[in-house]
This record gives C-alpha cells, sequence and structure tokens, in this order.
C-alpha cells in the first residue's frame, strides 16, 4: 500500500511544479517572441514583393486581412446604443471594478447581477 502524501508535501510539490511551469513559461514566451519577429519580417518582404502567399519545404504562408470594430468616439458609440437599444453591440461581461465601485455608491447589488465566489490556492516560499 502506498505511503499517503502529508499536505505539507502536497503544497511542497504544487511550489515546486509552480517553478517548473514558470521556467517552461519563460522559454514559450521567447520562442513566442521570436515567432513574431519573423512574422513581422515575412509579411515586410511579402508586401514589398507584392505577394500574398509563399511557400517553403515544410510549409505556406499567406496573409489574409479582416476587420474588427474599434472605437473612435465612446460618447459617440454610447449615444448610439443607447438611442438605438442596440445593447447586443456590446460584450455581455461585466467590469469588475466598475460594478463594485458601483454597487459601493448604491449601497445595495445591481440589479440582474449575482456574485460568483471563485477560490484560488496561494502558494507562497517560506
Amino acid at each position: 500500500m502506498a505511503a499517503r502524501e502529508s499536505m505539507g508535501d502536497l503544497a511542497d510539490r504544487i511550489y515546486t511544479m509552480r517553478d517548473k511551469i514558470a521556467a517552461a513559461q519563460a522559454v514559450a514566451d521567447a520562442l513566442t517572441n521570436d515567432r513574431k519577429e519573423l512574422e513581422n519580417k515575412l509579411m515586410a518582404l511579402m508586401q514589398e514583393q507584392s505577394l500574398d502567399k509563399v511557400s517553403g519545404s515544410l510549409s505556406t504562408c499567406s496573409i489574409s486581412k479582416s476587420e474588427r470594430a474599434g472605437i473612435s468616439s465612446f460618447d459617440d458609440f454610447a449615444k448610439f446604443v443607447y438611442r438605438n437599444k442596440a445593447l447586443h453591440l456590446l460584450e455581455k461581461r461585466p467590469a469588475q471594478l466598475a460594478v463594485k465601485e458601483m454597487e459601493d455608491q448604491r449601497g445595495k447589488p445591481i440589479p440582474g447581477l449575482q456574485k460568483i465566489e471563485t477560490q484560488r490556492l496561494n502558494v507562497t516560499k517560506r
């Protein structure tokens, strides 16, 4: 029968695993930055030569374009949403800090929102 790990042993294993993950993430972040630099370099070369697709022996790269909405004037956008009752243009997620501030001002909860409790295990070095 296997020996049961103590809670202290589990805490130490979690701490060690967190350090291993951080080291691996640092490597992944460096590789991601290198990849982004290569992508920017290739895109610039492709644009200089008016190409939208290139191939190597292992891969094919192409430039695709898409449009995203960006707010240039929040006041104008907010007025439009309000006047046209176009709430569907908004993301359906409350801003946590703004909710807390509004509830503190009102002294009561905001209708339609509920508190969702999340739990997190905090691990620190001794």
